[in-house]
């Protein structure tokens, strides 16, 4: 019965999920699921991209997937992940509206100058950065052209 139990409380611990600010991968990313991390260098890239008003939720919360507004005041967005790595950076998350679609942008940052942009979607399920380097590597991510908006 002590065996049971001592099993059973194993399978519990491990079966928990730990709440981490950033995780590492298998190739040393590090991985961020919350927008308070984003660089500011990135957050000024976006708002240039998309106006002030772009927000993304971050991976845990509530956003509208569809172009119905099911949640009010809540984003169109939501955020899969962050990575960084050196000065490279990732970013992908669930782009909501008539389809549901994968934006992908790989940003080199140095201080505060971003350089060597990157930007593609994908109707895959990218939720990992390991996932993304599949479809990467696979063709699946569709690269685009960035039309930055200056006010």
């Amino acid at each position: 019965m002590k065996k049971l139990i001592f099993i059973l409380f194993l399978l519990f611990t491990f079966s928990c999920k730990k709440e981490n600010s950033s995780v590492e991968n298998s190739n040393n990313w590090k991985i961020y699921t919350d927008v308070k991390y984003f660089p500011i260098s990135i957050i000024e890239f976006l708002e240039a991209l998309y106006g002030r008003d772009f927000k993304l939720a971050n991976s845990n919360e509530n956003f509208n997937i569809t172009d119905v507004k099911v949640y009010p005041n809540k984003p169109h967005q939501q955020l899969s992940f962050l990575a960084n790595k050196e000065n490279i950076w990732r970013l992908v998350y669930i782009q909501g509206g008539v389809g549901k679609s994968n934006k992908f942008y790989e940003f080199e940052v140095n201080k505060d100058t971003i350089s060597k942009i990157k930007k593609g979607w994908s109707f895959e399920n990218i939720r990992t950065n390991d996932s993304l380097e599949f479809y990467l590597k696979k063709g699946k991510i569709n690269f685009e052209k960035i039309k930055i908006k200056y006010e």
